[in-house]
């Protein structure tokens, strides 16, 4: 995940951040960046400069919604660039977005988690017909079923008459197994 052709500690040559919005820009760059195939480096970088310098960069959604685009050739997430930026190193495990914005890359919306870390600080399920993450209702029973996902296995915990004890249960469970704050919280719409 951290193998990358550009060393994190240069990033600062390529962007600029802003704060106020996560945003990263594209810096200026120099001849000595590019290499002359067709035309001279000088060439070449006038050329990048009049269309990119000062411009957004990494704007592109990838299929999963995050925000990336090339540097260097490679492919590069903008969360992993302005972690990268603040850390002086790519990151070594995935980074989340607190608030489950893809594309709000606010140096303080981003943590550095693992894949379990990730999936515990995720949004309800487009399909969930309940409104509260691992609560469903069973017509077997005719009760509130809660459960939660624990090291890749579904711990159930209970049938409940009333929608509000099942959601308790699960709240409860989610604090003692660590899942974030967040998880759970309704779908952000496009």
């Amino acid at each position: 995940m951290n193998r990358r052709k550009t060393d994190a500690r240069t990033l600062n040559v390529y962007f600029n951040y802003e704060a106020k919005t996560g945003f990263l820009f594209w810096k200026p760059r120099l001849a000595y960046q590019f290499e002359a195939k067709i035309a001279s480096a000088e060439a070449i970088c006038n050329m990048w400069n009049s269309k990119f310098a000062g411009k957004r960069a990494l704007t592109s959604p990838n299929s999963d919604g995050y925000l990336h685009g090339k540097l260097n050739s490679e492919s590069v997430s903008a969360h992993g660039c302005v972690w990268a930026l603040f850390n002086g190193e790519w990151p070594s495990l995935e980074v989340d977005h607190i608030d489950g914005d893809k594309a709000n890359n606010r140096i303080s919306n981003l943590r550095l988690v693992t894949r379990q870390g990730q999936n515990r600080n995720s949004c309800r399920r487009s399909d969930n017909t309940s409104g509260a993450t691992g609560v469903s209702y069973s017509k077997n029973t005719a009760k509130w079923r809660a459960r939660i996902l624990v090291g890749g296995k579904q711990v159930y915990l209970g049938y409940f008459e009333d929608i509000e004890d099942a959601i308790i249960a699960r709240k409860k469970a989610e604090e003692q197994y660590g899942y974030h704050d967040n998880h759970g919280r309704a779908p952000l719409v496009a």
